[in-house]
């Protein structure tokens, strides 16, 4: 071999070394910065509809009225997303750690890839029912809550596998989110002492049991129409004031009863 062709597989070589490394940081800067916020900033959303369907319905119709949002999907959530999908696949096909040696314990790496594989498959399935399949096209921002309240009550077999699969998904993702933090924190070396590695363990652990509790909630409520944490409170029926009269006859002629009858002369 000669120098001339040394030098280039050296140099083909460190690049290959270079972009392995740049995917790597947007690989777990893409889980922390723009996923991360897009998952609070969307249970902060979904988390509306604890206080009422119409609270609900606002929430969504603020959302899709932001300008520009579907290039603003596009480029901090369906990008990011990809590559976070398609390379954190690739780490567990392989059974590749992040960064070597791994700041995670065995059993914490293994839930990592394991968690990561639901949230993936929750992620597409979510995103194809309501976004992408044939009969999700035309739904409306003031129509979402009734199309979810239907799917995630209904049951196969009477068993309701979607809500069962929804509770699984956002139990996934909130262990990822919250481990990912902890891993992130580590590996930029921001908690060096054991202590500060618990102390952090702790404080994620809390914010993904806060996000799991909040988003269990929400598919509790779709599910059955009650939460399952707090306190229900029942929507007033809305009675329509153009109705007939004989729809809804008050309460004090019925209770009354029959007017008398005027007495005979």
């Amino acid at each position: 071999m000669t120098a001339s062709a040394a030098s280039k597989g050296a140099l083909s070589s460190d690049r290959a070394v270079r972009g392995e490394t740049l995917v790597r940081k947007l690989f777990a800067l893409s889980g922390v910065v723009p996923l991360g916020i897009f998952l609070v900033l969307h249970l902060w959303t979904s988390a509306h509809a604890l206080e009422s369907d119409a609270s609900f319905t606002s929430a969504q119709r603020r959302t899709s009225s932001i300008p520009g949002l579907l290039v603003l999907e596009l480029c901090l959530v369906f990008a990011p997303l990809a590559l976070h999908a398609a390379y954190g696949t690739w780490l567990t096909v392989t059974r590749r750690a992040l960064a070597s040696p791994s700041v995670y314990p065995r059993g914490v790496g293994t839930m990592m890839r394991v968690t990561g594989m639901i949230a993936l498959a929750y992620v597409a399935y979510h995103l194809f029912e309501l976004r992408f399949a044939p009969d999700a096209r035309g739904i409306r921002a003031d129509e979402i809550y009734t199309v979810l309240a239907s799917r995630l009550s209904s049951r196969t077999l009477t068993v309701p596998l979607r809500a069962m699969f929804y509770m699984l998904g956002v139990a996934a993702i909130a262990f990822h989110f919250a481990a990912g933090l902890w891993g992130h924190v580590v590996a930029r070396g921001w908690a060096p002492a054991p202590r500060a590695r618990v102390a952090a363990a702790l404080g994620f652990g809390a914010i993904g049991a806060a996000l799991f509790i909040t988003a269990a909630d929400v598919v509790t409520l779709f599910a059955t129409g009650a939460r399952l944490v707090g306190r229900d409170d029942m929507t007033p029926l809305v009675i329509d004031s153009f109705a007939a009269p004989s729809a809804c006859p008050p309460a004090s002629a019925s209770a009354a009863g029959p007017s008398p009858s005027p007495p005979s002369p």
